[in-house]
């Protein structure tokens, strides 16, 4: 039983029943009672003390209206009496924590709905609001946004405002946006599955359905089904999340392929070669479109690669060709003095038709044909299908044009002895192409560059090689340079007496597994290279390390083998850099990085 001093105290401010329903009842305070029959259980306490106490709690109903609605909010919630009392006397409000325009409850943050998007939109410049779907805020802890895309997530409101600021942005950033910014959204979405399933369809955009109806555990991943190929496959968040995004890992991978391999201005550089300009842009090296000549004015309509094909990169007698003159006689009818050069260099049989055409200015089809109408051809197919001559004591000699050329097909080269053959070949993307017309220059042979597209990006990349027969070469690259056809797992590059052929071989290596980049926002350059061979790895560190400090070495496992890499950033890369510019042999797009990493100012 309660003690007679408690109930004296409590006596003073104590209001029964009826003069609190009397109280609540007013038409100018936004509550009513719930349920009159709540009191019954105070009533015996009640008459006790003349009234019940200040702590008692009391059931009401908010009468507020929803915001941007006319329904009314309908939250039942309890206060205490002495709340009551101090809210009808000061014409204050109450909480109610439902969707209605109250205060939402806590002592440090006393916001109205109204003041929250308004502060939303001071600070964020209206990129985020309120998420209509969920206007229950609640007193601590996350709570439901809606950002300018349309998608909402789970946040922190003092985060949300604060995170321009804290990380330097601009108020209207996206970066805190899973759905933009790509990042995990398994937290920004309360666990909700459903809301889940609808950021991996945004992030994929449309190329993947979740097909998983609840999260996994921790060592399980979630079930996907790619919209591209049909094909379901299990993945993890972290693998979902990249912007690299394309369908289930097989589509992603060629849809990677076929991104990095086209490249509109190294296509505009091939056709430019050829004494064309590129109208538009075809998209690949397959499809047909618009090609103007640079000389004539004339329109030609067919795909790069078949220009290439017509027009490929060949030496001719050691000299480069100039490609604004390749085609001046190009549609003009042959002269008597045509046809006299025509004979001639027909009767030396010392030339293939595109020497000739490019001799006389004209395209291989025109001297074909008009090889044909003097009655010539018989006389011409004699040295059409001759074998190329080579320079066999091209690495006989160790010097730098050799170790360049040598630690090259160390890198890019391909050998075959089968069946005695002898044969070597190398083939680099086509916009390299002078580097193979200066590698055939070396070795004296003449010959035409083969051009082949790349059918698993649809054509989107393409390739140059030439290939020769030697065996002479072979056995001195093996003896000299210590390459071989085994060179991909086990090449092991000698030491060498002079600093400078070390340095051309691995100017050579580099020229075709080098990655030379320089990322302008940062000012951090950087060269990296790769193999499968780790004491080609370990024989380039050392090289480096007279030079420079420390680089960096790491090995991962590949599909077929294990890989190693070496890496070099920041000032280090500059002391390479101003290094190897001294080793250039025609590579052009490479050397031209190298030069640039020279001239940065690094702090």
């Amino acid at each position: 039983m309660t003690s007679p001093h408690l109930l004296t105290k409590n006596q003073k401010s104590c209001l029964s029943w009826k003069e609190i329903i009397l109280l609540i009842n007013k038409s100018s305070w936004p509550f009513e009672i719930e349920d009159e029959n709540q009191f019954e259980q105070h009533t015996l306490f009640g008459i006790s003390c003349g009234g019940l106490p200040p702590n008692t709690k009391i059931k009401v109903r908010c009468t507020k209206n929803r915001i941007n609605s006319n329904e009314l909010c309908g939250q039942v919630v309890k206060h205490k009496l002495s709340n009551i009392k101090y809210a009808l006397k000061h014409n204050d409000f109450l909480l109610c924590q439902g969707p209605c325009d109250s205060k939402k409850k806590g002592k440090a943050f006393r916001k109205t709905l109204a003041e929250i998007e308004k502060k939303l939109h001071e600070k964020r410049k209206g990129t985020w609001r309120i998420d209509p779907k969920y206007t229950l805020i609640k007193a601590s802890g996350n709570n439901w946004f809606q950002h300018q895309c349309g998608n909402s997530v789970f946040r922190n409101f003092y985060k949300l405002i604060d995170y321009p600021l804290q990380n330097n942005l601009p108020r209207d950033t996206n970066l805190d946006c899973p759905y933009c910014s790509w990042s995990s959204a398994r937290q920004c979405v309360n666990n909700d599955i459903n809301q889940y399933a609808i950021y991996i369809n945004v992030i994929s955009q449309g190329r993947l359905e979740l097909i998983s109806k609840q999260f996994p555990s921790s060592d399980e991943s979630l079930k996907f089904e790619c919209q591209i190929c049909g094909a379901p496959f299990i993945g993890s968040e972290d693998g979902i999340k990249k912007k690299v995004c394309c369908g289930c890992p097989k589509c992603t991978k060629e849809k990677i392929h076929s991104q990095r391999a086209w490249s509109y201005e190294e296509a505009k550089i091939l056709v430019r070669r050829r004494g064309y300009e590129l109208l538009n842009d075809p998209g690949d090296y397959i499809s047909k479109t618009e090609m103007h000549s640079i000389n004539g004015g004339n329109l030609r309509y067919s795909s790069i690669i078949d220009l290439l094909k017509e027009m490929p990169a060949a030496t001719i007698v050691c000299q480069k060709v100039d490609p604004v003159n390749t085609l001046k006689n190009h549609g003009k009818p042959y002269s008597p003095e045509d046809e006299i050069q025509l004979k001639r260099l027909l009767a030396e049989k010392n030339y293939y038709y595109k020497e000739i055409a490019y001799l006389m200015g004209r395209t291989v089809g025109s001297i074909k044909i008009k090889t044909r109408h003097l009655g010539l051809r018989n006389d011409d197919r004699t040295h059409i299908n001759r074998l190329f001559n080579v320079k066999d004591t091209a690495f006989q000699i160790i010097n730098k044009e050799s170790a360049f050329f040598a630690g090259l097909l160390a890198a890019d080269g391909c050998f075959d002895r089968r069946t005695n053959r002898h044969q070597i070949s190398i083939e680099l993307k086509a916009i390299d192409e002078d580097l193979l017309l200066n590698f055939m220059r070396f070795i004296e042979l003449k010959n035409d560059v083969k051009y082949r597209t790349m059918t698993n990006v649809n054509g989107r990349g393409v390739y140059a090689a030439i290939s020769f027969s030697s065996e002479e070469i072979i056995n001195d690259l093996n003896r000299n340079f210590h390459v071989n056809e085994s060179k991909t797992f086990e090449l092991s590059p000698p030491d060498f007496s002079n600093v400078e052929v070390s340095w051309a071989y691995a100017a050579g290596i580099l020229a075709g597994d080098g990655h030379f980049k320089i990322n302008w926002k940062k000012n951090e350059p950087k060269i990296h290279f790769i193999s499968a061979s780790n004491k080609s790895v370990d024989w380039l560190e050392k090289l480096f390390l007279k030079e420079i400090e420390s680089v960096s070495k790491q090995t991962y496992e590949g599909k077929y083998s294990q890989h190693y890499t070496l890496t070099i950033t920041g000032k280090k890369v500059i002391k390479i850099a101003n290094i190897l510019k001294n080793y250039d042999f025609g590579m052009e797009r490479k050397w031209n990085i190298l030069r640039k990493m020279v001239e940065m100012n690094i702090n």
